[in-house]
């Protein structure tokens, strides 16, 4: 039943089980007068800060929110703005529409029923989603109504709540500009997808036919980024080992990768940079260092002896 708490419960009426009323009849809801019209006043007074949600606060310490349908609708005439304003502090003017609609309201209540509907899902043949199990977006309707389909069929769907965004340094932020931008020149054909945990994807895909592989890399730490722009391949091996990404197809992930890395490798021949080559380098230059510092000198062959040995 893909509707709010209360219809749900109306259209249930004497049927309703107790959990039932008790789980739905937890989610609250406000009503609010929405207005659709053409004045800017509820806008910034500098268009530049205009945006698809704009908040107007007001004198008896309410607000209202305005929605720009040119953004969010892509209608694109920016000469006439579309507007929908809900709880105006007043009529506005060149008012095109009103009406009335409800939103839930997120409350502890609310929370705690929302960690209970399992216990009514499926029951009776009725499965129960909207927007108020999540706080009230669209995107929280699509959530549910995954998580029901899943249901349906008898498949176990887990969905992320309260993702934690990754914050990277700024070291990190540079180095993951340095790989994507590496990624989108290189990748020729096959497809790379990077999901950072918290949402953010990372897409790379090749115009060429040669190699119709995908492989989906989860990141977990953005340490990644750093250990590519600095260690080149044996940075993407190390944060493999550590944990800082994995492949969504555990069993054929990696081999796809290397595959596509076969694939654009051919294909990029002619380049000089290699594959996961840093810019300026800094991979080579840090292990030729290394190599100088560590050459097989007859007085370090004796130290190293002296001290592994009891001679």
């Amino acid at each position: 039943m893909a509707t709010h708490a209360p219809d749900t419960l109306d259209m249930l009426g004497k049927e309703a089980t107790f959990d039932e009323t008790r789980i739905l009849g937890a989610f609250q809801y406000v009503h609010s007068d929405t207005f659709l019209h053409r004045d800017k006043t509820f806008l910034p007074r500098d268009p530049a800060a205009w945006s698809a949600c704009n908040f107007l606060g007001t004198i008896n310490n309410r607000g209202c929110a305005t929605y720009w349908l040119n953004i969010i609708q892509n209608l694109g005439d920016s000469k006439i703005s579309y507007l929908v304003t809900l709880d105006p502090p007043h009529t506005p003017e060149h008012t095109l529409l009103k009406w009335r609609t409800s939103h839930p309201v997120p409350s502890v209540a609310a929370s705690k029923a929302s960690c209970e509907l399992h216990q009514i899902q499926g029951k009776r043949g009725l499965w129960f989603f909207g927007v108020y199990q999540g706080y009230g977006f669209h995107a929280n309707g699509l959530k549910t109504g995954m998580v029901i389909a899943d249901g349906m069929l008898r498949r176990s769907c887990s969905i992320r709540d309260n993702p934690k965004y990754m914050v990277p340094t700024w070291p990190e932020t540079g180095a993951r500009l340095i790989v994507t931008r590496f990624f989108k020149s290189f990748i020729q054909t096959g497809c790379i997808i990077l999901l950072e945990d918290g949402g953010t994807i990372f897409t790379f895909q090749g115009t060429e036919k040669r190699c119709s592989l995908k492989v989906s890399l989860r990141v977990h730490n953005t340490q990644f980024y750093w250990k590519v722009a600095t260690r080149a391949d044996i940075g993407i091996a190390d944060a493999f080992i550590h944990g800082d990404i994995s492949f969504v197809n555990k069993n054929e992930g990696l081999l796809n990768l290397f595959m596509i890395y076969v694939a654009n490798r051919d294909l990029n021949a002619s380049a000089k940079r290699g594959w996961w080559t840093p810019l300026l380098d800094l991979s080579s230059a840090k292990y030729f260092i290394g190599h100088v510092s560590n050459r097989n000198t007859l007085t370090q062959a004796r130290r190293n002896i002296s001290r592994h040995y009891d001679l």
